[in-house]
């Protein structure tokens, strides 16, 4: 296998479709670098990744790790074809998951540093300045989970269908149902300490 033309094959395979490499990552929920370095040669798609890059293509993953087309127009078999569709639609919905899941823990440890804060801030300082560092926490983990809600996979859902659209939701409205009940924990415990003063 020659990595090199296996990278020309994928820039070739790209530029055909009238992608960049930053659309391309967005659709594969990758960096443009590593998107980058496939093309360039200097390293190869995880497997996952080829299927789903050959599905999106419409070549083979033999065709890809080759660098060139079996034979010019030759029709790919509807169990290839629809493997390679399965194989995309799992690795778009396991990347978007991924990032959903990070976007989450990242906000609900947010607020929980704001909630710790604001107790310390409550024995030690006053409780207006404890609250107002606990309200600027809480902002800036929503603002967290909106991007990373937003961004996460970008327009990489347009290509699931079908039950992965169905789980990708269902993800979805879990990370949404979790951020809610944290910031709405982190509301009770900030008006908890009014009924003492």
């Amino acid at each position: 296998m020659d990595v090199k033309k296996c990278g020309a094959f994928l820039q070739a395979l790209r530029k055909a479709k009238g992608l960049t490499q930053n659309q391309l990552a967005e659709v594969m929920c990758v960096s443009p670098k590593t998107v980058s370095k496939w093309e360039c040669g200097d390293a190869i798609p995880e497997i996952t990744a080829l299927m789903a890059l050959a599905e999106f293509y419409g070549v083979t993953v033999d065709e890809i790790l080759k660098g060139e087309r079996a034979c010019a127009g030759a029709p790919v078999s509807p169990e290839t074809e629809e493997r390679n569709a399965r194989a995309n639609n799992t690795y778009i919905l396991s990347k978007k998951q991924d990032s959903l899941k990070l976007f989450t823990i990242i906000s609900v440890a947010i607020i929980a540093v704001g909630v710790i804060l604001q107790i310390i801030l409550l024995f030690t300082v006053s409780y207006v300045v404890g609250a107002c560092v606990n309200l600027a926490l809480s902002v800036a983990a929503c603002a967290v989970f909106i991007a990373g809600y937003s961004l996460g996979g970008g327009h990489a859902e347009q290509y699931l269908e079908g039950d992965d659209l169905n789980k990708l939701n269902i993800s979805k409205l879990r990370v949404k149902t979790i951020i809610i009940t944290a910031l709405v924990c982190n509301a009770v415990q900030a008006v908890i300490p009014l009924f003492f003063y």
